[in-house]
């Protein structure tokens, strides 16, 4: 079978492609360098690793879509400029789709039952508060949340084993104050950048989240009238674990 004419009069890698991938390249490092050296909020920060994502794989989509141009034989396969504009989307939508689509629905399939407590769902739902909870299947103390396009929050078997029903009314609070801070988002997000990003050891970033924990603490404190519940469940989980 011989090669398309297409791919003939265009080499995959060539010249230009080199040096707009280094620029993507460069921009990637870029955004790096601002989430560790400047105080963001949440939401930035959030932008910053899908920046940093999206253009440190963009010359994958580039490649890609020049394959996909140079094979249909359309003539994208030899413009630059057009294989940038039909590459943007596809890199932009990927990007999106793992970070807010693809981890949730991973983290759901541990968590495919719904939370059942009908003393603390009257509770949050008197207070307006109507975020969706699931319970995990583990015996470890654990509880989690995300915000994406739907906020969800999860409990694990362990978590509600060990709490009465004040102390585990507390975890999801402090949970739910999470989701309103986007820092929930911010926590998925830098399991994204850990596991697809060659950078994330070198970038060393560490989100601090002190401030974060107290203002969700205060936020349960706030609905339930008193701090009492919130410090004995973070005790209990905190005995679990210390006597393992």
């Amino acid at each position: 079978m011989t090669t398309p004419t297409c791919f003939q009069a265009y080499s995959l890698v060539s010249y230009d492609k080199i040096i707009i991938s280094a620029v993507f390249l460069m921009i990637s490092v870029m955004s790096i360098f601002i989430l560790k050296k400047y105080s963001l909020s949440p939401k930035m920060k959030i932008l910053a690793i899908y920046s940093h994502l999206l253009f440190l794989f963009f010359p994958v989509f580039i490649l890609s879509t020049h394959t996909v141009c140079g094979t249909l034989c359309m003539s994208c396969y030899n413009n630059l400029p057009a294989l940038v504009a039909y590459a943007l989307p596809s890199a932009t939508m990927a990007t999106a789709v793992t970070g807010f689509f693809f981890l949730p629905a991973l983290l759901r399939l541990n968590g495919n039952r719904k939370f059942r407590n009908r003393w603390i769902e009257n509770f949050l739902w008197g207070r307006g508060l109507w975020e969706k909870i699931y319970t995990i299947d583990s015996a470890k103390p654990v509880a989690f949340s995300f915000r994406g396009f739907r906020s969800a929050i999860f409990i694990s078997m362990g978590m509600q084993e060990i709490l009465n029903k004040r102390e585990l009314e507390a975890v999801i609070l402090h949970e739910i104050a999470h989701i309103r801070q986007h820092s929930s988002m911010l926590k998925i997000s830098n399991f994204v950048f850990r596991i697809f990003s060659p950078f994330y050891i070198i970038a060393g970033f560490h989100h601090e989240n002190k401030r974060e924990e107290m203002e969700a603490d205060n936020f349960a404190m706030k609905i339930q009238g008193t701090r009492k519940y919130i410090k004995s469940s973070k005790k209990k989980v905190s005995d679990f674990y210390n006597h393992k």
